[in-house]
């Protein structure tokens, strides 16, 4: 059953003719029509039952999620301040070797990759609030359609970001992992190998590198905005002996193709 002005919120987009919208399919493969901007696009996966807008996912997005990540930004925060701290102590060590300290009383492991694990950790944490906000805490699951900016929000805030921050988060503790055995293997060269410097310069190289994967990954799949005619004849309990029927327009997210995923 449609509830009391959902039509009115439906049909937004206007009534469609399903027939017809049946009949214009002359594209490739690798696209699919849409029948109310009469053209053929590279959506390859489309979403015609709103299983986001469940009592579940509301639970589980809008109550669940925020409480997580406020208990995440505490002990993250936590974690920060003290390495932090760290970082500082590290900062007078280096110092200290300008004064000709003997390098034995010098940080051979920095905290930088644990720092910035700790600040990526959090970012990826906050990243996905945006979207759940906006789609969940502020009600706009009950739209009945889908708008360009909500689609270029969920990629970004559910898909891209939390990639570029467990990327980066990759990166780092593959950093750790090699300061580890250069201090195992070679303890007097580590002491240069594993130095502020080096490490830094490690963590920008490490930066890059999960820019460029982010960059490629973004460009291997775009969100566009697909219509397709649905059918309320059986929501609205027409008698089955009426012809009447009702079909309207109803624009959804969709993950569509990109010239370098067909490359």
């Amino acid at each position: 059953m449609i509830e009391d002005g959902g039509i009115s919120d439906l049909a937004t987009l206007g009534f469609c003719n399903l027939t017809e919208h049946r009949r214009n399919r002359g594209c490739n493969p690798y696209e699919i029509f849409d029948g109310f901007t009469n053209q053929c696009t590279l959506a390859y996966a489309m979403q015609f039952e709103d299983q986001d807008t469940d009592l579940a996912m509301k639970i589980l997005y809008g109550i669940l999620l925020p409480i997580l990540v406020l208990l995440v930004i505490i002990t993250n925060g936590v974690v920060i301040l003290i390495l932090r701290t760290q970082r500082i102590v590290s900062y007078l060590s280096l110092s200290l070797s300008s004064l000709k300290i003997p390098s034995a009383i010098q940080s051979r492991s920095p905290v930088e990759p644990l720092f910035w694990m700790g600040i990526s950790a959090l970012c990826m944490a906050i990243s996905p609030l945006p979207y759940t906000i906006y789609y969940y805490n502020l009600d706009h699951s009950s739209d009945g359609q889908h708008t360009e900016f909500l689609c270029i929000l969920r990629k970004i805030c559910m898909e891209e970001l939390p990639f570029f921050f467990n990327t980066i988060i990759t990166f780092l503790t593959l950093l750790l992992g090699i300061q580890r055995f250069i201090a195992v293997q070679f303890p007097l060269r580590s002491f240069d190998l594993c130095s502020q410097k080096m490490t830094k310069r490690a963590i920008r190289i490490a930066f890059l590198l999960t820019l460029l994967i982010s960059c490629i990954n973004y460009g291997s799949e775009s969100s566009i905005l697909l219509h397709f005619c649905l059918d309320l004849t059986s929501s609205l309990d027409l008698s089955s002996s009426s012809s009447q029927s009702v079909h309207i327009w109803v624009a959804r997210c969709s993950s569509a193709y990109t010239p370098l995923q067909l490359w």
